[in-house]
């Protein structure tokens, strides 16, 4: 259809009886060429500041060293009293649920898939799951939406 148009306006151009009304199809339609190669463009831009966010959130939450001890606590399958203690004793404990609570609050996990989301989000959802003094922690400090992504029963 546009390789069609374009010949045609190559052919009318060339007998000079370019109509105003065929002149103003051609435009529409140019205009309709370049919305789409701009919806392209931004729709191409969008994918990749949500790759470069998905990156850096995933070497965050992944590879922070800070966050490395927090996993490792929370990866043991025992709940003993101790295991807890040293759970919630953790200086980065604190930082690694507030960092998850504010993902969610913010909204940002929503602009990811359902893979993307088990792929990043999945694993500290297990880790945090898997502890009766994580859960409490979650529901203690008032982190709803947490608790609520991560499906732990509030008070409410």
């Amino acid at each position: 259809m546009i390789l069609g148009n374009v010949l045609d306006l190559q052919f009318l151009l060339f007998q000079k009886t370019l109509t105003s009304e065929k002149l103003m199809e051609l435009l529409l339609l140019l205009l309709i060429i370049l919305f789409l190669i701009l919806f392209i463009i931004l729709n191409s831009i969008n994918v990749s500041v949500t790759s470069s966010l998905f990156i850096q959130l995933h070497e965050k939450l992944n590879n922070d060293v800070k966050f490395r001890g927090v996993k490792s606590l929370l990866n043991c399958e025992d709940d003993s009293p101790s295991l807890n203690s040293k759970i919630l004793a953790n200086e980065n404990f604190e930082e690694y649920v507030s960092f998850l609570n504010s993902l969610v609050n913010m909204g940002t996990l929503n602009s990811f898939s359902k893979q993307e989301l088990e792929t990043l989000f999945g694993e500290h959802s297990e880790l945090l799951k898997r502890h009766q003094v994580t859960r409490n922690y979650i529901v203690e400090r008032n982190y709803t939406k947490l608790a609520s992504a991560l499906n732990i029963k509030t008070n409410d």
